[in-house]
């Protein structure tokens, strides 16, 4: 359990992991054997704002639109995430920084309007219960 009471799922994220991490985009596998995909864009800080550490979470693993600018779309559509799983990509790269979250961008893997109902009640969660404004979501 974390600091905040939240009880973090197993990651397997190690050093090798967290360079990816910081220089873009990684891959973990999942118990159900299904990629979800976890970016981090690097963090920006202004002289007159404090450093911010952004999120990019996936909604879904895999994806149906099947969008011509987006490689998601060829591996086809699995399943959609819940909203503990949306919710504890975010717990999982704070954990792996050492930062909290200030910032969480829903440009990951699947179609957030699809699985609309669970990403509203992560977005609810993370705003609520871990203090993330709610006008720090895209």
């Amino acid at each position: 359990e974390g600091d905040d009471g939240w009880v973090r799922l197993g990651s397997e994220l190690g050093a090798r992991e967290r360079e990816k991490f910081g220089r873009g985009r990684s891959k973990r596998e999942k118990n159900d054997k299904a990629l979800m995909n976890h970016q981090t864009p690097a963090s920006s800080a202004s002289s007159k704002r404090r450093a911010r550490f952004t999120v990019c979470v996936s909604s879904q693993v895999g994806c149906a639109m099947r969008c011509s600018f987006c490689a998601t779309g060829k591996q086809g559509f699995k399943r959609n995430l819940s909203a503990a799983e949306i919710v504890n990509q975010v717990l999982a790269l704070e954990d792996v920084f050492g930062r909290r979250c200030t910032n969480v961008v829903m440009m990951g893997m699947g179609e957030p309007l699809m699985n609309l109902k669970q990403v509203l009640l992560a977005h609810r969660t993370l705003n609520e219960d871990l203090g993330i404004g709610g006008r720090r979501f895209t």
